[in-house]
């Protein structure tokens, strides 16, 4: 028997405080490509290749995350080569949350999915880095 109501994930909703800061971060920064939705500083998408809509959108405060041990949405980027990620995001400011358990200097982590790190965005939205092996 088929399900009642088919379900497909529409969007992922990136929350942050500043509109503007948010698409230096994620557009200027990451490179990730962006579409103004409404006019500058209102909310907008990143058009990221084979996933889902992602929204960024304006909240009045956020709540501090604590990676890894409070919950929260985590997006996970795939990059062919995360040291030479690593070492362009860091030249242009982004935050890398070092791996507890990495075995070397870098916080990046071999897990069997490849090797990953963390990353914090200026609003404290944490998500991850991943080399897939």
């Amino acid at each position: 028997m088929a399900p009642r109501h088919q379900l497909r994930l529409g969007l992922v909703q990136i929350n942050v405080t500043d509109l503007g800061e948010a698409w230096r971060f994620y557009v200027d920064a990451l490179g990730l490509p962006g579409a103004e939705r409404l006019g500058r500083g209102k909310p907008f998408h990143l058009a990221v290749e084979g996933a889902p809509e992602v929204l960024v959108y304006r909240v009045e405060r956020m709540a501090l995350r604590h990676y890894p041990d409070d919950t929260g949405v985590t997006l996970v980027f795939y990059t062919p080569d995360i040291k030479a990620t690593v070492a362009d995001w860091k030249a242009k400011g982004v935050e890398f949350v070092p791996i507890a358990w990495s075995r070397d200097k870098s916080g990046i982590a071999e897990t069997p999915f490849g090797p990953f790190i963390a990353f914090r965005d200026p609003f404290g939205n944490v998500h991850e880095l991943l080399q897939p092996g």
